[in-house]
Protein backbone atom coordinates (compact mmCIF):
# COMPACT_ATOMS: atom_id res chain seq x y z
CA UNK A 1 0.00 0.00 0.00
CA UNK A 2 1.52 2.82 -1.09
CA UNK A 3 2.00 6.48 1.14
CA UNK A 4 1.67 9.70 -0.42
CA UNK A 5 3.35 12.86 1.38
CA UNK A 6 2.79 15.75 1.42
CA UNK A 7 4.65 19.09 2.40
CA UNK A 8 3.65 20.77 5.42
CA UNK A 9 3.60 24.73 5.24
CA UNK A 10 6.92 26.79 5.77
CA UNK A 11 7.31 29.94 7.58
CA UNK A 12 9.70 32.16 8.89
CA UNK A 13 11.31 31.34 12.13
CA UNK A 14 14.33 32.25 14.34
CA UNK A 15 16.36 29.74 15.36
CA UNK A 16 19.05 29.64 18.29
CA UNK A 17 21.94 26.96 17.80
CA UNK A 18 22.25 24.48 21.05
CA UNK A 19 25.54 22.33 22.03
CA UNK A 20 24.91 18.71 22.37
CA UNK A 21 25.17 16.32 25.60
CA UNK A 22 25.82 12.94 26.06
CA UNK A 23 25.35 10.36 28.53
CA UNK A 24 26.52 6.95 27.98
CA UNK A 25 26.37 3.73 30.38
CA UNK A 26 29.49 2.30 29.36
CA UNK A 27 31.72 1.27 29.87
CA UNK A 28 30.15 0.35 33.29
CA UNK A 29 27.19 -2.21 31.49
CA UNK A 30 29.35 -4.48 29.31
CA UNK A 31 27.43 -6.28 26.65
CA UNK A 32 27.32 -10.18 27.77
CA UNK A 33 23.69 -11.43 26.59
CA UNK A 34 21.39 -9.95 24.00
CA UNK A 35 17.89 -10.72 21.91
CA UNK A 36 16.43 -8.47 19.67
CA UNK A 37 15.73 -5.50 22.39
CA UNK A 38 15.61 -3.69 25.35
CA UNK A 39 14.45 -1.10 27.49
CA UNK A 40 15.36 2.06 29.60
CA UNK A 41 13.81 4.92 30.92
CA UNK A 42 14.93 8.49 31.09
CA UNK A 43 14.44 11.43 33.49
CA UNK A 44 15.47 14.87 32.47
CA UNK A 45 14.82 18.44 34.33
CA UNK A 46 14.26 20.20 31.09
CA UNK A 47 12.73 19.65 28.48
CA UNK A 48 14.32 17.98 25.79
CA UNK A 49 15.00 16.68 22.23
CA UNK A 50 17.03 13.55 21.96
CA UNK A 51 19.65 13.78 18.85
CA UNK A 52 21.66 10.58 18.86
CA UNK A 53 21.78 7.11 20.66
CA UNK A 54 24.15 4.83 20.19
CA UNK A 55 23.93 1.23 21.28
CA UNK A 56 25.95 -2.35 20.71
CA UNK A 57 24.74 -4.95 18.33
CA UNK A 58 24.79 -8.51 17.53
CA UNK A 59 25.39 -8.25 14.01
CA UNK A 60 29.07 -8.29 12.44
CA UNK A 61 31.63 -5.49 12.85
CA UNK A 62 30.62 -3.99 9.10
CA UNK A 63 26.97 -5.01 8.34
CA UNK A 64 23.75 -3.10 8.44
CA UNK A 65 20.76 -4.36 10.31
CA UNK A 66 17.51 -1.97 10.16
CA UNK A 67 17.04 -0.33 14.09
CA UNK A 68 13.37 1.35 16.21
CA UNK A 69 13.72 3.28 18.27
CA UNK A 70 10.51 3.42 20.27
CA UNK A 71 9.12 5.59 23.31
CA UNK A 72 6.52 5.78 25.84
CA UNK A 73 5.80 9.21 28.26
CA UNK A 74 5.34 7.55 31.88
CA UNK A 75 7.88 5.06 31.87
CA UNK A 76 8.66 1.31 30.48
CA UNK A 77 5.50 0.07 32.46
CA UNK A 78 1.56 0.90 32.45
CA UNK A 79 0.28 0.68 35.06
CA UNK A 80 -0.60 -2.89 36.11
CA UNK A 81 1.68 -4.62 33.68
CA UNK A 82 4.74 -6.56 35.20
CA UNK A 83 6.88 -6.97 31.80
CA UNK A 84 6.47 -4.61 28.65
CA UNK A 85 4.45 -5.07 25.56
CA UNK A 86 5.97 -2.52 23.24
CA UNK A 87 2.55 -1.58 20.82
CA UNK A 88 1.00 1.51 20.55
CA UNK A 89 -2.57 0.85 22.40
CA UNK A 90 0.00 0.44 25.69
CA UNK A 91 1.47 4.07 24.73
CA UNK A 92 4.46 3.37 22.73
CA UNK A 93 5.70 5.77 20.41
CA UNK A 94 7.90 4.65 16.97
CA UNK A 95 10.30 7.81 16.79
CA UNK A 96 12.89 6.36 14.17
CA UNK A 97 13.09 3.26 11.98
CA UNK A 98 16.99 3.58 10.49
CA UNK A 99 19.24 1.65 8.87
CA UNK A 100 22.78 1.28 11.09
CA UNK A 101 26.34 -0.42 10.76
CA UNK A 102 27.47 -2.74 13.25
CA UNK A 103 30.42 -1.93 15.56
CA UNK A 104 30.75 -5.81 16.15
CA UNK A 105 29.39 -7.07 19.56
CA UNK A 106 31.24 -5.34 21.66
CA UNK A 107 31.62 -2.13 20.42
CA UNK A 108 28.88 0.82 20.60
CA UNK A 109 27.66 1.85 17.16
CA UNK A 110 26.00 5.13 16.12
CA UNK A 111 22.73 5.02 15.11
CA UNK A 112 22.09 7.55 12.51
CA UNK A 113 19.16 10.56 13.63
CA UNK A 114 19.34 12.65 10.61
CA UNK A 115 17.55 15.29 10.89
CA UNK A 116 14.96 13.70 13.63
CA UNK A 117 14.96 14.55 16.72
CA UNK A 118 12.17 13.20 19.55
CA UNK A 119 10.77 15.87 21.68
CA UNK A 120 10.34 14.46 25.63
CA UNK A 121 8.77 16.50 28.73
CA UNK A 122 10.54 17.34 31.57
CA UNK A 123 10.12 15.37 35.33
CA UNK A 124 8.38 12.33 34.06
CA UNK A 125 10.05 9.21 32.97
CA UNK A 126 9.95 8.13 29.42
CA UNK A 127 10.37 4.97 28.46
CA UNK A 128 12.63 4.01 25.51
CA UNK A 129 12.79 0.93 23.68
CA UNK A 130 15.44 -0.13 21.34
CA UNK A 131 15.39 -3.23 18.84
CA UNK A 132 16.95 -4.50 15.98
CA UNK A 133 16.89 -6.96 13.11
CA UNK A 134 20.29 -8.78 13.50
CA UNK A 135 20.03 -8.18 17.30
CA UNK A 136 20.66 -5.87 20.09
CA UNK A 137 23.22 -6.16 22.72
CA UNK A 138 22.48 -5.86 26.58
CA UNK A 139 23.90 -7.07 29.98
CA UNK A 140 22.77 -9.46 32.60
CA UNK A 141 22.40 -6.87 35.13
CA UNK A 142 23.30 -7.20 39.41
CA UNK A 143 23.14 -5.23 41.94
CA UNK A 144 26.66 -4.87 42.35
CA UNK A 145 26.62 -2.80 38.91
CA UNK A 146 25.55 0.64 38.23
CA UNK A 147 22.14 1.73 37.30
CA UNK A 148 21.45 5.33 37.45
CA UNK A 149 23.90 7.73 34.53
CA UNK A 150 23.36 11.31 35.00
CA UNK A 151 25.16 14.70 33.99
CA UNK A 152 23.21 16.31 36.40
CA UNK A 153 20.64 17.30 34.07
CA UNK A 154 19.87 14.21 32.18
CA UNK A 155 19.38 10.84 33.82
CA UNK A 156 19.30 7.05 32.05
CA UNK A 157 17.84 4.43 34.46
CA UNK A 158 18.92 0.72 33.28
CA UNK A 159 17.03 -0.29 36.56
CA UNK A 160 14.33 -1.43 37.35
CA UNK A 161 12.55 -1.70 34.72
CA UNK A 162 15.31 -2.79 32.08
CA UNK A 163 13.85 -5.65 29.74
CA UNK A 164 15.38 -7.80 27.22
CA UNK A 165 13.53 -9.95 24.89
CA UNK A 166 12.18 -10.31 21.47
CA UNK A 167 10.25 -7.64 20.13
CA UNK A 168 7.46 -6.66 20.99
CA UNK A 169 7.06 -8.57 24.23
CA UNK A 170 10.21 -8.24 26.03
CA UNK A 171 10.28 -10.93 29.50
CA UNK A 172 13.99 -11.25 30.05
CA UNK A 173 14.76 -9.05 33.32
CA UNK A 174 17.11 -7.71 35.23
CA UNK A 175 18.94 -6.43 31.62
CA UNK A 176 21.15 -3.32 31.09
CA UNK A 177 21.45 -0.79 28.14
CA UNK A 178 25.08 -0.57 27.04
CA UNK A 179 24.86 2.42 24.86
CA UNK A 180 24.55 6.39 24.76
CA UNK A 181 21.90 8.92 24.51
CA UNK A 182 22.43 12.34 22.77
CA UNK A 183 20.50 15.55 23.23
CA UNK A 184 19.86 18.84 23.47
CA UNK A 185 17.85 21.27 25.63
CA UNK A 186 14.45 22.52 24.36
CA UNK A 187 14.85 25.94 23.86
CA UNK A 188 11.81 28.72 23.93
CA UNK A 189 9.96 29.13 20.43
CA UNK A 190 10.84 32.71 19.12
CA UNK A 191 9.11 34.35 16.19
CA UNK A 192 7.06 32.01 13.71
CA UNK A 193 8.06 28.57 14.09
CA UNK A 194 8.84 26.20 10.73
CA UNK A 195 6.55 23.75 10.55
CA UNK A 196 9.05 21.21 8.47
CA UNK A 197 8.30 18.22 6.23
CA UNK A 198 6.76 15.35 6.51
CA UNK A 199 9.23 12.21 6.53
CA UNK A 200 7.70 8.53 6.89
CA UNK A 201 9.87 5.97 7.61
CA UNK A 202 8.72 3.39 4.65
CA UNK A 203 7.01 4.99 1.92
CA UNK A 204 5.34 1.80 0.90
CA UNK A 205 3.45 -0.20 3.20
CA UNK A 206 1.05 -3.23 3.90
CA UNK A 207 -2.55 -2.38 5.28
CA UNK A 208 -2.68 -1.96 8.95
CA UNK A 209 1.25 -2.13 8.97
CA UNK A 210 2.56 0.56 11.38
CA UNK A 211 5.10 3.49 10.26
CA UNK A 212 6.63 6.32 11.77
CA UNK A 213 5.71 10.04 10.60
CA UNK A 214 8.38 12.78 11.70
CA UNK A 215 9.64 16.22 10.53
CA UNK A 216 12.35 16.99 8.46
CA UNK A 217 13.42 21.08 8.74
CA UNK A 218 11.13 21.47 11.81
CA UNK A 219 11.95 24.40 14.48
CA UNK A 220 13.71 23.16 17.27
CA UNK A 221 12.13 24.53 20.37
CA UNK A 222 9.88 23.90 23.31
CA UNK A 223 6.62 25.43 24.14
CA UNK A 224 5.32 23.86 20.29
CA UNK A 225 1.76 22.11 19.83
CA UNK A 226 1.44 19.16 17.20
CA UNK A 227 -1.17 17.44 15.45
CA UNK A 228 -1.46 15.75 12.53
CA UNK A 229 -3.82 15.20 10.56
CA UNK A 230 -4.32 12.95 7.46
CA UNK A 231 -6.60 12.99 3.87
CA UNK A 232 -7.61 10.88 1.04
CA UNK A 233 -5.99 14.24 -1.48
CA UNK A 234 -3.82 16.69 -1.48
CA UNK A 235 -6.21 19.20 -1.29
CA UNK A 236 -8.13 17.87 1.57
CA UNK A 237 -10.35 17.76 3.94
CA UNK A 238 -7.97 17.12 6.26
CA UNK A 239 -8.63 15.05 9.58
CA UNK A 240 -7.29 15.02 12.95
CA UNK A 241 -4.83 11.40 13.54
CA UNK A 242 -6.96 10.96 17.28
CA UNK A 243 -3.32 10.86 19.61
CA UNK A 244 -1.00 11.72 17.39
CA UNK A 245 -0.17 15.49 18.93
CA UNK A 246 3.58 14.88 18.92
CA UNK A 247 6.61 15.54 16.43
CA UNK A 248 6.55 11.64 15.35
CA UNK A 249 4.08 9.49 15.18
CA UNK A 250 3.22 5.85 14.44
CA UNK A 251 0.23 5.53 12.57
CA UNK A 252 -1.21 2.75 9.74
CA UNK A 253 -3.58 2.85 7.02
CA UNK A 254 -5.70 0.78 4.61
CA UNK A 255 -5.64 3.48 1.37
CA UNK A 256 -3.35 5.28 -0.11
CA UNK A 257 -3.02 8.64 2.43
CA UNK A 258 -1.75 12.08 2.38
CA UNK A 259 -0.24 13.33 5.73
Amino acid sequence: MKIRLIALLTLGFTARLLSQSTVSTMPATVPNNGLASVTFSVTANQPIFLTGMTNVFSGAAGSTTLVDIWYRIGGVLPAGQTTPSITAANGWVQGLSVNVTSMGNATAATIPFGSTMIALPANQPIGICLTAVSGTRYMTWNSAIQSAFTDGSVTINTQPNGFGGSFPNLTFTPRAFCGSITYIPQAACTGTPNAGTTTPSFTAVCPLQNFGLSLTGATAAGGLAYQWQSAAAATGPWTNIAGATTGVSSVSQTVDTWY
